[in-house]
């Protein structure tokens, strides 16, 4: 007899099995396992085949009474992990269409269906199992700081969310354009990574001991995810934030098969991050609008919270 999704509940979820089909997938993506899903999408759902071999994570939301699937903030891939198909895939996209009139949701790299409602998006990536190695730009940037006498330093835990409310806040706020929900989401997944002890922080400060850049990275032993950061010296131009993703970068090395930039889609940043050794990772979008006329026109920074 053919298996199909179930829609499950967030309360009735198993997270154990769960984050057991997550890692045990091709693309063991730490976007997907529950502690990050519960911070940036708080009562998602999910589809699940069978015992927790396939699964879905549904992160969905109301407004204007209708329900729809957004992508969460501070969220890369997702889609479906365990055992899929193409078949699975098919399935899986079908009953998202029969159940949602708005979707907007980033599928993880090892899908394979072509899709009408899917194009192609990029972030860039370093495998530790291939060789890679920094620009020449990169480097000169690196020499400069040292030059400096710049210093980068790890962050200590209790110090860890209020340095980041001091320096990065107002950043994700204005530079991001990211709303008060989505700032929101970003403390709690903060907290989250530092409950379950998988965010490390790092800051780039100069000799009088000011800090310059700071810039948070989440890890699972899969992958890790430079969640967010920024240089306060942009004017100065002194390498600090090279510095600081150089020394990241060379710091999971060992501990992790992927580092993932978690972006790059705006040129000047992916000129950075393949300055780094990063290499495009390509995967689709799905895409899906059947909502009315008068509620598409709202849509925009309405549905986003």
């Amino acid at each position: 007899m053919r298996q199909t999704f179930k829609h499950i509940k967030h309360g009735d979820l198993d997270f154990k099995k769960w984050d057991r089909c997550v890692n045990n997938s091709q693309w063991p993506s730490l976007f997907a396992q529950s502690f990050y899903l519960n911070a940036v999408s708080p009562g998602w759902e999910a589809l699940v085949k069978g015992d927790y071999e396939s699964v879905f994570p549904v992160t969905k939301k109301r407004k204007f009474g209708y329900t729809y699937l957004p992508h969460p903030p501070f969220t890369g891939q997702l889609g479906l992990f365990g055992k899929f198909t193409k078949e699975t895939e098919k399935e899986l996209l079908s009953q998202l269409q029969s159940k949602f009139r708005l979707i907007e949701i980033e599928l993880n790299c090892k899908h394979s269906l072509q899709h009408p409602s899917c194009f192609e998006k990029h972030t860039y990536v370093i495998d530790y199992s291939k060789p890679f190695e920094f620009n020449e730009n990169t480097r000169r940037n690196i020499k400069r700081a040292l030059k400096l006498g710049l210093q980068i330093e790890v962050i200590e835990e209790k110090s860890l969310l209020s340095l980041s409310k001091k320096h990065l806040d107002s950043f994700i706020s204005e530079v991001l354009k990211i709303d008060h929900y989505g700032l929101r989401r970003f403390h709690e997944l903060l907290k989250a990574a530092l409950h379950h002890k998988q965010i490390k922080t790092y800051c780039t400060t100069n000799q009088k001991g000011e800090l310059l850049a700071i810039a948070h990275f989440i890890y699972s032993k899969h992958q890790v995810v430079y969640l967010k950061g920024t240089n306060l010296d942009k004017e100065a131009n002194s390498g600090s934030m090279h510095l600081l993703m150089s020394r990241a970068i060379e710091d999971f090395k060992g501990k992790a098969s992927v580092f993932d930039f978690s972006g790059g889609s705006i040129p000047n940043i992916a000129r950075f991050f393949k300055g780094l050794g990063g290499e495009p990772l390509c995967y689709p979008v799905f895409k899906y609008n059947k909502l009315p006329g008068f509620i598409k026109l709202l849509k925009g920074k309405s549905l986003s919270s």
